[in-house]
């Protein structure tokens, strides 16, 4: 694993991708805590222009993992859904989000040997 950077991908629809991919509502945020986009083109950068995104910049991505085969922990081997389990905590601890946004992304965390063969 190389690990993570931050990136605000523009535009993105997960139906435009040949990824497998599982969605879970969580919550609704006010409007206002949001911008949208002005164009359609899709892009990708590290930028954020909005509540959220400036809320997720606040949260550091996994660092390179120091045995990605070990199981995950807080500290040594961390994976996106960690990052993002911090990143909804954040939004919780702030009021973007209830509280009941956290509980559902901890839920459908894979845990911390998902994956180790």
């Amino acid at each position: 694993m190389a690990g993570y950077m931050l990136e605000f991908k523009r535009n993105y629809s997960p139906t435009m991708t040949q990824e497998r991919h599982e969605m879970y509502p969580i919550g609704e945020v006010f409007a206002a805590n949001i911008i949208e986009s002005t164009s359609n083109d899709r892009s990708r950068d590290n930028k954020p222009r909005d509540k959220l995104e400036r809320e997720a910049a606040q949260v550091a991505p996994p660092r390179i993992s120091e045995n990605f085969r070990a199981p995950v922990n807080d500290t040594t081997n961390r994976r996106c859904q960690e990052w993002t389990t911090d990143f909804v905590r954040r939004l919780v601890d702030n009021g973007v989000i209830a509280q009941t946004a956290f509980d559902i992304v901890q839920d459908k965390r894979d845990p911390p040997g998902h994956g180790i063969v």
